[in-house]
């Protein structure tokens, strides 16, 4: 409401502030109860199945709907630092990541895994305990669910929200409680002229906020799935995993090394999906009529699609070394084997020509024109799901081949890998052809 003028437009007719809190409120209440809702009904269909009860059932919901609640009432007082809508954005990134960082890094130093937290005999670190989402271990809802923590940490969201609410009353519209440089600080103004070179040089520099919190968010989740991992490995030497997903994930070859490259692809997904963003805010920038304004001075058309690609590659690189690095070094604590770290670290680093090839993607079909950009989101759809479910829907092995994730060799650099290098080149030089070629006020027609 705040940065499209909604709020200002809503204090100008005479509502007060505290009435779009409320509201605001409310909005976020119905939803996490609508989340919690959706949990318990899906685990009452399975009552009496592996201990559910209908006590259990409804502390599950309950941890769904207040771990939700929590996340989304960090994220609002994290959004009151920050100025912009994207800032606000990147500071629940930030959020989110810290505490999947806190629940991995408490239950991989306290000797256990996420799937075996959940009863209360079990030593928790205090990390995870700390962390919003290491609610699920506190109540234990499959056991005998304690009732205390769930209530308390109900209490816990429902003050830190009020606590967002009541700074957002007592602040400027568009102001934060971090003033950026540049702005008036106390009796004092800070000038700092934004110096950049080219189109690489400003894309760079205005995202790397975003940046950071996708590297922060997408480090810590990796580092949770691969403290996830010594109890899915141990099911799966132990022939207890029947069919699903993971099976065919770790039917082949030794598990360790195949929950680590299908960690590996949920981690390229994820990155790839920041990167068809990242590009596709060209196709933003076409419709809000920046790219005409910059047309005018005399800078050809085809650079700030360029611009967009690089921008989307080198920041992939930073969200992946990030990853691979936090995966090398939980690894070796929860999985049994020789050169796990080293495992862990290619089937991490060796997604990023897989990501470059879909940003190269999206580079086209926004060169085309801003209405082709979902054409990306659909590459990047089905090679997610090639790569994560082809094998149990049958698909021929020439059709898995043809995603862009898993194409990861254990070390070195494969042929499939180069190949998608020279892709993701060729379709970005494809996108600035196109957008050459076209008026940018049509749209591409």
């Amino acid at each position: 409401m705040e940065s499209d003028g909604t709020a200002e437009l809503a204090r100008a007719a005479g509502l007060p502030p505290r009435a779009l809190v409320v509201a605001s409120g409310v909005v976020a209440l119905g939803a996490a109860g609508a989340v919690g809702a959706a949990a318990t009904a899906g685990m009452l269909v399975h009552q009496g199945a592996d201990g559910v009860t209908t006590a259990g059932a409804i502390a599950w919901g309950g941890v769904v709907g207040t771990t939700f609640l929590l996340m989304a009432a960090l994220s609002a007082l994290g959004a009151q630092c920050v100025a912009t809508v994207g800032a606000a954005r990147g500071a629940g990134m930030v959020v989110l990541g810290l505490a999947f960082l806190a629940r991995a890094a408490g239950d991989t130093s306290a000797g256990i895994s996420p799937a075996a937290s959940g009863s209360s005999a079990d030593p928790r670190g205090r990390l995870a305990t700390l962390s919003p989402l290491g609610l699920r271990g506190d109540v234990t809802p499959f056991g005998t669910p304690d009732w205390s923590h769930l209530l308390a940490a109900l209490g816990a969201a429902l003050v830190i929200g009020a606590a967002a609410g009541w700074i957002w009353t007592r602040r400027e519209l568009g102001a934060a409680l971090i003033s950026p440089a540049g702005r008036h600080t106390g009796a004092f103004r800070l000038r700092r002229r934004l110096r950049v070179r080219g189109p690489v040089g400003f894309l760079a520099r205005t995202s790397l906020g975003v940046t950071l919190a996708w590297t922060i968010g997408v480090a810590a989740l990796t580092g949770f799935f691969v403290g996830m991992g010594g109890d899915v490995v141990a099911s799966a030497r132990a022939g207890r995993l029947e069919g699903g997903l993971l099976e065919a994930q770790l039917g082949h070859g030794d598990p360790a090394t195949s929950y680590l490259a299908y960690v590996g692809t949920i981690v390229g997904i994820i990155t790839a999906g920041y990167a068809v963003l990242h590009v596709a805010g060209h196709a933003a920038a076409e419709r809000a009529g920046t790219l005409a304004v910059l047309r005018s001075t005399g800078r050809r058309p085809s650079r700030p699609l360029l611009a967009y690609a690089v921008t989307a590659a080198g920041a992939a690189v930073c969200v992946l070394l990030a990853s691979g690095g936090v995966a090398a070094l939980v690894a070796p604590a929860v999985l049994p084997g020789d050169g796990i770290a080293d495992a862990a670290w290619h089937q991490v680093i060796g997604q990023w020509p897989g990501v470059a090839a879909l940003a190269g993607v999206t580079a086209v079909a926004v060169g085309v024109g801003p209405r082709w950009s979902p054409v990306a989101w659909l590459a990047a759809g089905m090679s997610a799901g090639l790569v994560l479910l082809g094998s149990l829907l049958h698909a021929p092995g020439w059709l898995i081949d043809l995603a862009a994730f898993g194409h990861v060799p254990s070390s070195g650099f494969v042929a499939a890998q180069g190949v998608l290098v020279v892709f993701a080149a060729a379709c970005a030089v494809g996108g600035a052809v196109a957008v050459t070629r076209r008026d940018l006020a049509a749209g591409g027609g």
